[in-house]
């Protein structure tokens, strides 16, 4: 599950051991709806038996239980900043999803829709775009080292770069590109979420159908 990724690199930088389960997509269970109201992944269930659900959440909790890892700021302006690009990642970067994304990656549920994409894409680049700008004079979002800001943005960006937005977008935005390849490539996050994967060209079209699985020959008569 793609954001769950930078919840499992936010657990290994703070050294928080994480049990995973299985997540059935489409599941209607009343007994996950009570862990998430929407029935969406990922969700934490604590040992008091508390749900979180959402990774920006999920991944500030994680932080928080060690402070010593950095990944929040103390000075409260920073920490406000680090939760403006969280908010940023989740409501301008993992929303385009469902029309550039998970028609490849999830073609049974998630169907192609040409103009879905196209404004999808067009918002995508906008982000991106403005990512750019302010990481003109910046190593990383917020501060000088890298915060759960950074690993937020990154993981929410990592799978259109690994499956939709090839090398002709990436070129467009060097400083935002350079950041990305930095803390993706870090190895604390190389340990969680693997080496990162780039698409090669952008995307174009639906999906390639599946190749249907040839007939059995028959059986030669006795």
């Amino acid at each position: 599950q793609v954001w769950a990724v930078p919840i499992r690199v936010v657990a290994g930088y703070a050294g928080v051991t994480l049990k995973t389960a299985a997540y059935e997509f489409g599941t209607t269970s009343e007994a996950y709806r009570a862990l998430h109201p929407t029935l969406k992944c990922p969700v934490l269930t604590t040992s008091t038996g508390a749900a979180v659900f959402e990774t920006p959440a999920i991944a500030k909790l994680i932080a928080a239980l060690r402070p010593e890892a950095g990944l929040l700021p103390s000075s409260v302006i920073d920490a406000a900043q680090v939760d403006a690009w969280s908010t940023f990642a989740a409501t301008e970067i993992q929303p385009l999803a469902g029309a550039t994304l998970f028609p490849y990656t999830l073609p049974q549920f998630f169907k192609y829709d040409a103009a879905a994409f196209t404004a999808a894409a067009e918002k995508f680049n906008k982000a991106l775009a403005g990512i750019n700008a302010h990481l003109l004079t910046r190593t990383y979002l917020v501060t000088e080292k890298i915060t759960l800001a950074d690993i937020l943005l990154a993981g929410f960006i990592a799978p259109f770069f690994a499956v939709t937005f090839g090398e002709d977008i990436r070129a467009k935005y060097p400083n935002a590109t350079r950041w990305f390849l930095t803390v993706v490539n870090q190895p604390a996050y190389v340990a969680a979420a693997g080496e990162p994967k780039l698409a090669a060209k952008t995307t174009t079209g639906p999906p390639a159908k599946p190749e249907p699985t040839p007939a059995p020959a028959p059986a030669a008569a006795a």
